[in-house]
């Protein structure tokens, strides 16, 4: 089947499978999303985590035209894959002694982290508020406090180190 710029979605969903929809993802173009994800607000992007199904339905429609919608689809992966990588860059390496200590505790999933890391650093009363809070602010706040977390790390290995070494 050809696809062109006037092909439906409708028309496309019966040929798809795993193979095919990579191979669009890579052929098509990107085509910008209503909202950028770092434009969204912490809400909305924890909505988006919470069910991803539902969000991509909402550019998927069968009525849209094909190009439009992978081309969505292509730019939310691409986005939510730097959004990522981004978190990655920042996250703390446990000590196997942290490991260790952190058996059989049920620590609170990602979207939760987040709306508590916002709630405590601007000293908000709830977590609606938190809520309304750009996820971009969330990504400045954890390159902050990941960023006093390993230095104060370096810091306390150096510290130890000279207290040996003498």
């Amino acid at each position: 089947m050809q696809i062109t710029k006037k092909t439906k979605v409708k028309e496309v969903l019966p040929f798809l499978n795993e193979e095919k929809t990579k191979y669009l993802l890579e052929n098509i173009p990107e085509y910008p999303l209503d909202k950028p994800i770092i434009s969204m607000t912490i809400g909305e992007f924890s909505e988006i985590l919470l069910d991803e199904q539902a969000y991509i339905q909402t550019f998927m429609s069968p009525k849209e035209r094909a190009y439009k919608a992978f081309g969505r689809l292509r730019a939310f992966k691409r986005e939510m894959e730097d959004i990522q990588k981004w978190i990655n860059k920042f996250e703390i390496k446990q000590s196997a002694e942290e490991k260790q200590a952190a058996i059989g505790i049920e620590f609170p999933n990602f979207v939760t982290k987040i709306l508590i890391t916002v709630v405590q650093f601007f000293g908000l009363h709830s977590f609606k508020e938190a809520e309304g809070i750009p996820l971009a602010d969330y990504l400045v706040i954890l390159q902050e406090q990941s960023s006093q977390v390993k230095y104060q790390r370096q810091y306390s290995k150096i510290l130890e180190m000279k207290q040996h070494g003498k």
